[in-house]
């Protein structure tokens, strides 16, 4: 029987506690994870092998996250690329991810339950309608 190849979601996130429990949740509902927490160059280094979707902490990236998601949208190999990004309550960082093409934003702590269904909703969507 042929296996079906998993979904790859690229995580960027400072190193602690959040990323253990997401890496258990994705990778528990069937997921590939690839962790950039070191900075966001490591997400350039993703391009040569695009994930499937792309979970952004506006936080760990501060300043750059709306950078990072510009070049993501400008880049042919990753403009078609799902990004969801989290952020802390009363940070404005959400509106301005999703004007620069984020699909959606999640309020951190979120419910980590509820993680895969958001994952299969944009993981759904057929790449040429992202």
């Amino acid at each position: 029987m042929k296996r079906i190849a998993a979904k790859t979601i690229l995580v960027v996130e400072a190193k602690g506690d959040w990323l253990d429990l997401l890496n258990q949740v994705m990778t528990r509902s069937g997921y590939d994870v690839i962790e950039a927490s070191s900075d966001f160059d490591s997400i350039w280094e993703a391009a040569a092998t695009p994930p499937d979707l792309i979970l952004l902490d506006l936080r760990y990236l501060g300043t750059n996250a709306d950078k990072v998601l510009s070049n993501l949208r400008m880049d042919q190999s990753t403009k078609n690329i799902p990004v969801i990004v989290q952020a802390t309550y009363g940070d404005d960082g959400i509106d301005r991810a999703i004007l620069a093409g984020a699909k959606q934003g999640l309020y951190k702590p979120f419910d980590l339950a509820a993680l895969p269904s958001v994952l299969r909703e944009h993981l759904a969507t057929p790449k040429n309608e992202r």
